[in-house]
């Protein structure tokens, strides 16, 4: 991909956080991805020193693969590069995540700065989680609508028996 100058602006922009937005398309995941990059490899940063939010849990898991790979790239022109290898350790565990899962995240570390509760924060779920318990209400409530229906359909056929 061929990067505007504008795009090159966020990827190359030091001593700033950035917001990146644009429609889908646009080369978002790109940027990210090579901004990430270029701090682990030109800068000697660590993924734990660095935060990249996204809106989706799918948007954040392609950007942790698509940095991957691209750690995974870089490694191949320099397998010994301990600093590389070390990096590409952590992308599963790096702050690559939705704004609701950051701030989620914070809470649980962060909880007694705020004087809230272990147990309430604790209590408090992520996107991920609700999504889980969502569909699996979802599954419980078709099951019993299922056997009801089955339990009915016996019923009225013993009764016409």
């Amino acid at each position: 991909m061929k990067l505007n100058p504008n795009q090159k602006l966020a990827i190359n922009s030091e001593g700033t956080n950035i917001l990146v937005f644009a429609s889908a398309g646009a080369g978002k995941t790109t940027i990210m991805v090579q901004r990430l990059l270029k701090r682990i490899i030109s800068d000697g940063l660590s993924l734990d020193e660095m935060v990249a939010m996204t809106f989706t849990n799918a948007a954040s898991a392609n950007l942790k693969n698509r940095l991957s790979a691209a750690i995974d790239k870089e490694l191949k022109k320099d397998p010994s590069n301990l600093h590389l290898q070390r990096e590409r350790a952590k992308v599963p565990d790096a702050h690559i995540s939705t704004i609701h899962s950051f701030c989620l995240s914070l809470l649980k570390e962060y909880y007694y700065v705020l004087d809230l509760s272990f147990k309430s924060v604790n209590n408090l779920i992520d996107d991920t989680h609700a999504q889980i318990a969502i569909d699996e209400l979802l599954d419980d409530i078709i099951t019993r609508k299922l056997t009801q229906d089955v339990a009915s359909f016996n019923a009225t056929y013993d009764a016409l028996s």
